[in-house]
């Protein structure tokens, strides 16, 4: 999470959207400067905020989650390449359920589709869906120069250059559409489905409409209610309790 008391911004980072790119930028160019941890949420920061910073402009980032879960499958798959074997060292010990990941997807050598079929049964949320209420302003991973450019003109500040691309995952050697072999693309559209209606991301055409049901979008609610506890309680916190219910999540999630 990135704030600025000059410009009145805050930036909150969301995975697999580009949000270390623009929290650099931010940082270098905008008078930004780190709070918090980095991929905080917006309830996070309420509980230690001063009010009169709850005003302040919030932007974040979203993108199409069946493009976010293949990046997600090729930094399992490939850290030296993507560029995040001291992440997956360092992050994935905290959170027991990526670990276990991992290393499932290495000593069983699990292709997209395998993986995909095993970790990814309900409808997901991402971090985007626990601030949606107070953010001002969603850029777009697919549309990213041009949404930051504009935000800045919001701002009322000056452009100083374009985002450089960071952390790109250099194990992805195909379009990520090509990951999704016909046998999971009923799976995809129930586990992504009710996120891309909230957020206006389409399927493709040949998949043959989103086929979101009314079961599924009930799942998405409850699971992000539930998920949005343990991310803004348990998922960053250090205390033995919280260790312990992570190790647990894993246990129950993780195959």
């Amino acid at each position: 999470m990135v704030i600025s008391h000059k410009y009145k911004y805050l930036f909150i980072e969301i995975p697999e959207t580009a949000s270390w790119a623009i929290r650099k930028e931010l940082c270098q160019n905008y008078d930004g400067e780190p709070i918090l941890h980095k991929h905080a949420s917006y309830i996070e920061y309420c509980r230690t905020a001063p009010g009169y910073y709850l005003d302040y402009f919030v932007f974040a980032t979203v993108r199409n989650p069946l493009d976010c879960l293949v990046s997600r499958y090729i930094k399992l798959k490939f850290p030296k390449e993507s560029g995040l074997a001291n992440e997956l060292i360092e992050g994935l010990i905290a959170d027991y359920s990526d670990l276990k990941k991992h290393q499932d997807v290495h000593k069983n050598n699990l292709n997209f589709v395998q993986y995909f079929q095993k970790y990814h049964k309900q409808p997901i949320s991402e971090m985007i869906d626990y601030s949606v209420d107070r953010i001002d302003y969603v850029i777009r991973y697919e549309n990213l120069q041009d949404d930051f450019s504009e935000v800045l003109n919001i701002l009322k500040i000056d452009q100083v250059g374009v985002i450089p691309i960071l952390n790109k995952s250099k194990g992805k050697y195909k379009p990520y559409l090509d990951y999704y072999e016909p046998e999971i693309i009923g799976q995809a559209k129930h586990v992504c489905g009710p996120f891309m209606k909230k957020w206006g991301y389409d399927f493709p055409n040949d998949w043959g409409g989103s086929g979101v049901t009314f079961f599924d979008e009930i799942q998405y609610v409850l699971l992000n209610y539930l998920k949005k506890i343990y991310m803004t309680n348990i998922r960053y916190n250090n205390a033995p309790y919280s260790k312990a219910i992570r190790r647990l999540y894993a246990k129950l999630f993780s195959g």
